[in-house]
């Protein structure tokens, strides 16, 4: 599947923990012990939830309606998918997949069964305009129906140092894929490259095919 752009997104939920510091002690020559002030704190960076990212894998009209107020009353609650598809599936989201939500974390979750399939989801908290990082500078294409993808950005095939992504997506397992220094002098140069993925459990493994646009 070709994934161009931004591929996610959503208030910070994290308290940001507290650092416990020392207070320095200082002679000053004269057998007098003075004490500084502690140094100033750092504040870590919380994760940003302006926005909440809520996709369904393979989606035929089904919709998933939820919000960060879900997020911040983090219980249990189970969403009904059936939108405009004509068959229900639902979702539960747990307390615990809240939690890890407002932490920042990605959560993949699968719904009900019905019509002899379901469907994958897949959650995430998001800043209100993603940073470049979080934006795509590729056209990416990995073989086969697993829904996998990953993001490339612009940065990193500029700076053409060897990276490996993980490219699980939507799907239900990882693999990874490493682009080397010479892919991305390929790339650069307006070529394809086409990376096999690492193999899953299962042996099986998947092609990726990159292209890096040329700017006009």
């Amino acid at each position: 599947m070709k994934r161009r752009g931004v591929l996610k997104a959503g208030v910070a939920l994290a308290v940001t923990p507290l650092s416990f510091l020392r207070e320095g002690h200082a002679c000053d020559g004269h057998g007098n012990w003075e004490t500084s002030p502690p140094p100033e704190k750092t504040a870590e960076k919380a994760p940003v939830c302006e926005r909440l990212v809520a996709r369904i894998g393979r989606n035929h009209g089904h919709a998933f309606t939820i919000t960060i107020a879900d997020v911040l009353a983090g219980v249990d609650k189970t969403f009904d998918l059936t939108g405009t598809s004509g068959h229900r599936h639902t979702i539960t989201v747990t307390a615990a997949d809240f939690k890890k939500i407002g932490a920042g974390q990605i959560v993949r979750l699968a719904s009900t069964r019905e019509g002899g399939h379901i469907h994958r989801l897949f959650l995430e908290c998001a800043p209100a305009v993603d940073p470049p990082e979080r934006v795509n500078a590729c056209e990416i294409e990995v073989a086969g129906k697993d829904e996998h993808e990953f993001v490339l950005p612009d940065a990193h095939v500029k700076a053409k140092v060897e990276r490996t992504y993980n490219i699980q997506g939507l799907a239900g397992h990882e693999h990874s894929v490493t682009v080397t220094a010479a892919d991305f002098e390929d790339l650069l140069r307006g070529k394809q490259v086409k990376i096999p993925s690492s193999r899953g459990t299962d042996g099986h493994n998947h092609l990726v095919f990159i292209r890096y646009p040329r700017k006009a």
